[in-house]
């Protein structure tokens, strides 16, 4: 015979089994999100380059040139003065662009060596003081025996008082006239630029006209 209490009871044990396992099947459906992470964006670097995007000729890029030719840069840059301003000139000729350089170094009105002298707006086409650095050719002594002169006498001339002269000859700018040694520019005979009307002309030699400035003494 059915108890009535006894079947109650039963039924109400399914009903609760039913809702345990509706919510665990519930719980069981429900998926976590991970939680989005906030990356902080890194700026990117800048790279610039040591010229800024100018192209500039320095002569620490012809350190190899100058090594092989047991040269100092300093020695080697006058040395490429010589040779590419006057290596037509006679030695007088190539003493008197030397004395030029030097000349420039020793004023506060430009840079105070010999490297920088000669090699001052090289980074502006056909601008710059000496054509030879400025002219987009690459700087590579062709003629031997006059690089080899030009090598010499730069030499001679940048070591100053470290030199041992030969006691029966002048140091080679000592050779220049008085006024040749107060140069400070110079000019083809070809070309008449504006700037020469200001200065005082010191005088020529072989292709070269040569002048004397004021302000750079000043």
């Amino acid at each position: 015979m059915f108890n009535s209490d006894a079947g109650f009871k039963f039924l109400l044990c399914a009903v609760l089994a039913l809702a345990l396992i509706g919510i665990k099947s519930a719980e069981a459906a429900i998926v976590v999100e991970p939680r989005a992470v906030a990356i902080k964006k890194v700026p990117e670097i800048q790279h610039h380059h040591a010229n800024d995007g100018k192209k500039r000729s320095r002569p620490e890029v012809k350190s190899g040139l100058f090594r092989v030719n047991q040269l100092d840069l300093q020695t080697g840059c006058l040395a490429l003065a010589i040779y590419y301003e006057a290596r037509g000139e006679t030695e007088m000729g190539q003493i008197a662009v030397a004395q030029v350089i030097l000349n420039r170094v020793k004023s506060r009105k430009y840079p105070g060596s010999i490297c920088n002298v000669v090699y001052q707006n090289a980074h502006l086409r056909n601008r710059c003081q000496f054509s030879f650095a400025c002219d987009g050719r690459k700087e590579d002594p062709r003629h031997l025996a006059t690089w080899t002169k030009a090598k010499s006498l730069a030499r001679i001339i940048n070591c100053q008082n470290s030199c041992s002269h030969n006691p029966h000859q002048d140091p080679p700018l000592l050779r220049l006239e008085e006024p040749m040694q107060r140069s400070s520019h110079y000019h083809a005979t070809y070309v008449a630029p504006r700037w020469s009307r200001r200065l005082k002309r010191s005088g020529r030699i072989g292709q070269h006209i040569f002048y004397i400035s004021a302000r750079v003494w000043s």
